[in-house]
């Protein structure tokens, strides 16, 4: 996070992160309605047709996505200028990705249409997508392990996503995790203040929990009646299962699920 935070790294932020486009804002304020009828524009095939389709950020084969400045991102008109981030909508799931980019002085800001300026899960899919047709710069909220595919699509390409690490949790931060979170209207706050938690502690990377297995009491059961000779190793196996770092738990995320987790049985 150091390349990104203070005073001055403002203007290489600003001008490295831009805003992602919709086909509709693409078509009538970056480009005129004309060039995107030709059909000769080489990142809108045509128009949208439909409300759905003017607030897509990236259509395969039909409009390729931009990144583009604003009034915000020019640093030589506005000494407040700030690049963009792609948090989360604070409908579909809460973040704390605000709250960290805000302590750690790092001049980014998300203007999506959520209540928190956050983006749609379907919205960051575009957006990324765009990204790597256009070579565009980004830096948005994901979570690992990553149950959706993203990571796994990007894997070992030029839009291979890295994770940004914030300064280590100290026992303040590890506190403030503990505490219970604001109720669901905070996270979709019009107020920032609320929406950052009011605490600096919040700054800090995410702590790292324990895991917790599942298994059913009807296998202990089974494993209790039967007599020394006749149990089953299963039991024994599962209780001594473990992932040790988070690589194996995203190789299992990424991969078909069945499969995953019995080459790592057998590899391991």
């Amino acid at each position: 996070y150091h390349g990104f935070v203070g005073e001055q790294n403002r203007q290489n932020v600003a001008s490295a992160f831009l805003k992602p486009t919709t086909w509709k804002e693409y078509c009538t304020e970056v480009k005129g309605e004309g060039d995107c009828l030709s059909g000769l524009d080489e990142r809108a095939r045509r128009l949208p047709r439909t409300r759905d389709e003017e607030e897509r950020y990236f259509v395969k084969g039909l409009y390729e996505g931009f990144f583009g400045n604003t009034t915000y991102s020019n640093c030589t008109t506005n000494n407040n200028c700030y690049g963009h981030f792609i948090n989360i909508d604070c409908n579909e799931r809460f973040t704390q990705s605000e709250a960290k980019i805000y302590w750690n002085n790092i001049s980014m800001v998300s203007l999506g249409s959520g209540n928190n300026g956050g983006y749609s899960l379907r919205d960051i899919w575009e957006i990324w997508a765009a990204a790597n047709a256009t070579r565009s710069n980004v830096l948005s909220y994901w979570s690992a392990p990553d149950g959706t595919g993203l990571v796994g699509k990007y894997a070992e390409t030029d839009a291979n996503l890295f994770r940004v690490r914030f300064p280590e949790p100290s026992r303040q931060c590890i506190e403030f995790e503990e505490k219970p979170k604001p109720a669901f209207h905070k996270y979709c706050s019009a107020d920032q203040t609320q929406r950052v938690f009011d605490n600096q502690f919040a700054s800090c990377d995410y702590v790292a929990r324990r895991g917790s297995k599942v298994i059913s009491s009807a296998l202990k059961k089974v494993y209790d009646d039967a007599t020394p000779a006749e149990r089953s190793p299963t039991l024994d196996f599962l209780n001594s299962f473990s992932l040790t770092n988070m690589n194996s738990m995203q190789g299992i995320f990424n991969d078909i699920l069945k499969i995953a987790i019995c080459m790592y049985v057998y590899d391991n």
